[in-house]
């Protein structure tokens, strides 16, 4: 039975995440509500409370309530872009798939979307622009309410999922190349295994932080968000205790020789959410054995013979993600401006985002692009 809103709305902002009972709200949501692994407090806590400052930000937490309790929680920051102040989720381009916890079964027809709406326009803090971006139309099966507002509209991004049951075996002749490259892996010695120790997985992370930063990766360090020293930090925390508690599964691949690969993905509610891959392009053997494929098919491999939640590739228009023959999910954006200084910033957002379209509509010259950028 669809469950509507009832009573009046509330809207909490949470500005102090360090006090007691500060996360309790949140964590009490969880464990019933609707999410992906980016909602996870084992993921969003450490995000807000360590990284968000450390990159100059102030995240703060809001929460929506009627009568029955709460409805949904979000993680946002404002930030400042040339005196326009901005809201928009707290995300610092490390989540794929942003979005509120929301109350399972809420019911997402326009009355409700319209008073979510209200409470949001009434309770946020003062602002020029709100701008909402890489949004699930659905989370874990729930309506996002948030891809429902006024001004949403289609993002040129998106995620490429597999459903549960997924056959990716031979599913295209790269796949099937790589699936050659990880048997010729074995017979010579090599390896490809998931690492379940916290301490090992702490070491591994720390070659695929120096692969990325330019040892013969041709990924732009520059550009990065793992190039921060507190980015690192993040990723320490989150998939040192993550290993530890399965929110975070690593894959590395190994020759004889030693690592030259590594995957790593977060697991929520039995989804498997591709997160970072990392390659030792120095090592001869990177070329032979494809390790970056290599990784990713064991551990999508290994999750959908396992788990019933499917698997989300990760966002982005990277050419391998193709090749699984995934569904493509084209992310929600709102952007709304409540002043004229919140309207260019809002101009300025839609125009960064016709750019992915057009990138989306032309495949080949992205790729020139891509390679042109060492991506």
């Amino acid at each position: 039975m669809p469950d509507r809103l009832g009573g009046r709305l509330d809207l909490e902002v949470i500005a102090d995440l360090d006090r007691p009972g500060a996360w309790s709200g949140w964590s009490a949501l969880e464990a019933e509500a609707a999410g992906t692994a980016y909602q996870a407090r084992a993921f969003v806590e450490p995000l807000a409370r360590r990284l968000a400052p450390a990159l100059g930000r102030s995240a703060f937490l809001i929460q929506i309530h009627d009568e029955a309790g709460p409805v949904l929680a979000a993680a946002l920051v404002m930030r400042r872009w040339y005196g326009a102040r901005i809201i928009e989720f707290a995300d610092f381009g490390y989540v794929d798939c942003c979005g509120p916890l929301v109350r399972r079964g809420l019911e997402a027809d326009p009355e409700a979307i319209g008073r979510l709406d209200a409470a949001l326009q009434a309770g946020l803090p003062r602002h020029d622009a709100l701008i909402l971006k890489r949004m699930p139309a659905e989370i874990a099966g729930e309506a996002n309410p948030f891809a429902l507002l006024p001004g949403a509209r289609p993002m040129g991004c998106g995620t490429f999922e597999l459903p549960p049951g997924s056959r990716i075996s031979g599913s295209s002749a790269t796949i099937r190349n790589s699936e050659r490259k990880a048997r010729r892996l074995i017979r010579d010695g090599g390896t490809v295994r998931r690492i379940t120790d916290p301490a090992e997985a702490l070491a591994a992370l720390e070659l695929a932080f120096a692969w990325r930063s330019g040892s013969g990766d041709r990924y732009d360090w520059a550009a990065s968000p793992l190039a921060h020293p507190a980015a690192r930090d993040f990723y320490r925390e989150v998939i040192g205790q993550g290993v530890a508690s399965g929110h975070s599964v690593l894959h590395q691949v190994a020759t004889a020789q030693g690592p030259i690969g590594l995957v790593h993905g977060f697991v929520h509610a039995g989804r498997y959410h591709g997160s970072l891959m990392a390659v030792d392009r120095t090592a001869p053997e990177a070329r032979l054995y494809s390790p970056g494929m290599v990784g990713v098919l064991a551990a999508i491999g290994e999750h959908l013979a396992r788990e019933t939640g499917g698997v989300d590739l990760g966002a982005g228009n990277s050419e391998y993600k193709r090749h699984f023959r995934g569904r493509f999910r084209q992310h929600i954006m709102v952007a709304r401006a409540r002043t004229s200084l919140g309207a260019l910033a809002v101009a300025r957002a839609k125009l960064h985002d016709a750019g992915r379209h057009w990138m989306r509509a032309h495949p080949a010259l992205a790729r020139q692009i891509r390679a042109w950028r060492g991506l």
